[in-house]
């Protein structure tokens, strides 16, 4: 049997009370911080984060307006433990917390990439009709809208299943749609570059390819897939060692820089856009597409090329961070 005296009592409310207090002080600073905060997101043009912070700023407005009358605040001693006062408060914590997130990786979003603003003379070397959309989307949007030119040369026709033709014209119109004229957009088809999963392609002949259309062009970047293709598609990194080759036998102008686009694991890799506080942490080059620039990449994949546009590739296009996200690291000569 166990004696509850007075003092214990005393103790026990005067805890609660101490408890209330210290929750109490930070209700009405929450509510000046976040009556401050949604005004400057709204003034600096980020409407979508004031409007993800009014249903807190609404509810945290709520509760200090419909405290009940003679209670200390929101918080009172006589009912944090009773009627789970101190639980609930914990749990709204916690959403909170997440909401916060959310903005965080919202606004980083928002920020978008940085950029080189020198990339005036741009050749993308691609393995298949439709790469351009699928992987370097951000990319394309961004150095058009600097008003940067940008050459596209296709190592393939994607003539698998016997849909080159097709798949060639698709290309064509895909590019157009993204700001890069048909004239500007070059398609190889020849067995020593045949499409495929499995099939490896001769390092020497895509460099002498690649330089070839980086004189002509006078390119001074150039762009291709990393040392694991993104999706560890044979093709996609036979191109990476056709372009390697190119610019460690200084096959292409002095002028020119390469660069390769980075593999991320397959977390980071359809992680939509919340990738973008890691890759601004573990990379220089970064292009971020807004949401219109997301809209006319998804719209250049859907319109220009129909016949690879199934299921899977419309997931691709919504939750991969290549629809969105474009990290680059410089490939180094001898």
């Amino acid at each position: 049997m166990q004696v509850i005296t007075l003092s214990d009592l005393e103790c026990d409310y005067l805890n609660a009370r101490q408890c209330c207090t210290k929750l109490n002080i930070w209700v009405i600073p929450k509510l000046i911080a976040h009556a401050v905060l949604i005004p400057a997101f709204l003034f600096y043009g980020y409407w979508l984060l004031a409007l993800i912070n009014l249903p807190i700023l609404g509810w945290m407005t709520f509760e200090f307006l419909t405290v009940p009358s003679g209670n200390t605040g929101v918080f009172d001693p006589t009912e944090i433990y009773n009627r789970g006062q101190l639980k609930r408060h914990m749990r709204q914590c916690m959403i909170f917390l997440g909401w916060y997130l959310i903005s965080f990786f919202i606004y980083m979003y928002w920020k978008r990439g940085v950029a080189p603003g020198n990339w005036k003379r741009v050749l993308l070397v691609i393995a298949h009709p439709d790469d351009e959309c699928m992987f370097f989307g951000p990319t394309l949007v961004e150095v058009v809208r600097r008003g940067g030119k940008v050459y596209v040369v296709c190592l393939s026709s994607g003539e698998q299943g016997g849909t080159g033709d097709v798949r060639k014209r698709e290309l064509f119109a895909a590019c157009s749609a993204l700001g890069v004229p048909q004239a500007d957009v070059v398609v190889y088809r020849c067995c020593d570059l045949a499409d495929g999963p499995h099939n490896s392609w001769s390092p020497l002949l895509v460099a002498r390819l690649v330089s070839h259309h980086a004189h002509v062009r006078s390119a001074d970047v150039l762009l291709t897939f990393d040392r694991y293709g993104v999706s560890y598609h044979e093709n996609h990194v036979s191109a990476w060692r056709g372009v390697v080759l190119a610019v460690r036998n200084a096959l292409c102008p002095e002028h020119s820089q390469a660069y390769a686009l980075e593999t991320v694991n397959i977390l980071r890799k359809y992680s939509v856009f919340f990738d973008c506080f890691l890759s601004r942490c573990t990379s220089n080059i970064i292009f971020i597409a807004s949401l219109d620039d997301h809209s006319k990449i998804v719209k250049a994949m859907s319109t220009g090329h129909p016949s690879q546009y199934i299921w899977f590739r419309r997931l691709f296009m919504y939750f991969s961070r290549y629809a969105y996200i474009n990290t680059y690291k410089r490939i180094i000569g001898k």
